[in-house]
Order: structure tokens, then sequence, then C-alpha cells
């Protein structure tokens, strides 16, 4: 996942929860409990297996084994620019008024020209 993506939870569990977090290591990411639904956002900084720690309500435990995300973050691309027109040994016309055209591309899409 390219770095600075956010990871959203929505889910239910069979019974009420008390908290719900995703743990990897020393990291801890909450989640918001209501009853039974869990739902929250956070953007992971470091690859890694994240697992889903949910405590129930009166202390049981949950059965099975917990959800894991596996997640490999991937460093930001710069931008690409090119200027395909005009190309190489291209002459001025008398009016020396060249038509440019810009090709920009980036790995995360481009939404408006920089102002």
């Amino acid at each position: 996942m390219p770095a600075g993506t956010s990871v959203v939870t929505n889910g239910a569990a069979s019974v009420p929860l008390a908290s719900a977090t995703w743990t990897l290591a020393s990291r801890v990411e909450p989640l918001r409990v209501e009853g039974r639904r869990i739902e929250g956002r956070f953007t992971p900084q470091v690859t890694g297996s994240w697992r889903l720690h949910a405590v129930t309500a009166d202390g049981t435990p949950l059965e099975g084994d917990a959800p894991e995300l596996h997640l490999l973050i991937v460093p930001d691309s710069a931008p690409v620019v090119t200027l395909p027109v005009p190309g190489r040994d291209t002459t001025l016309p008398i009016s020396l008024r060249q038509q440019l055209v810009a090709d920009v591309r980036d790995d995360h899409g481009i939404t408006r020209p920089a102002s």
C-alpha cells in the first residue's frame, strides 16, 4: 500500500465489546466500539502483520484466530513531468510562439494544475 494510505475498519462481533485495537509490536491503533460494532481509521507507518485485538464486555475470550492485516508500505514516488512537444530539433516559427505539451504522472494521480 502506498505510504500515507489509511486503513478503514468497519465490523461487528457476535458479542458486545469493551475495546478493539489494531496492534503491531508496541504500536496500537484504537478503534471506536459501540456495543458489538467496531469502526475506525488509521494510517500505518510501518510494514508488518497488524492483528485485531478485541476485548469482550464481560472479559470472556473470543473464539478463533484474530484477523490480521499483512501490509507492505511502499514509499510515495515523485511525480514525473515530460515535455513531448516541442520535440528535438524543433525550429521556432516566425511568430516566435511554440506549442507546448506537458505530460504529468503521479502514483496517486493528478487532481488539478498547480497554482
